[in-house]
């Protein structure tokens, strides 16, 4: 994948996430909270676990927008395409299929591995 076909789909996908979060309604969690707590237990719960549901969601998809500056940086450094682990180039595939990866595979299954434990 060229520099400037990178650049575009990860500013794309920066601009769409941005977007994304500011009218997600995590953002407003705490509002919900306190007005589940007048409610019956058996709502209070399901509104409890679709809250947690919201907020994994949200705290993945800002996870998702770290990820995608922190390869709008290394595009500005000169480093797009090389593993942030072992400086090994990422396969064209991976980035093609995850423009935001920032690790080759091998890394990543390191990680992932190590992160189970």
């Amino acid at each position: 994948m060229d520099m400037q076909n990178a650049k575009n789909i990860l500013e794309q996908e920066k601009l769409r996430l941005i977007s994304e979060l500011g009218k997600h309604p995590a953002r407003n969690i705490e509002a919900d909270r306190t007005l589940s707590s007048f409610n019956k237990a058996s709502e209070a719960a399901s509104e409890q676990s679709e809250t947690e549901r919201q907020m994994k969601l949200f705290q993945r998809m800002n996870l998702q927008l770290a990820a995608v500056n922190h390869c709008l940086q290394k595009i500005t450094n000169g480093t797009y395409g090389k593993c942030d682990d072992c400086g090994l180039p990422i396969l064209e595939e991976r980035l093609a299929a995850l423009p935001w990866a920032s690790r080759c595979l091998a890394c990543k299954a390191k990680q992932s591995k190590s992160m189970s434990k």
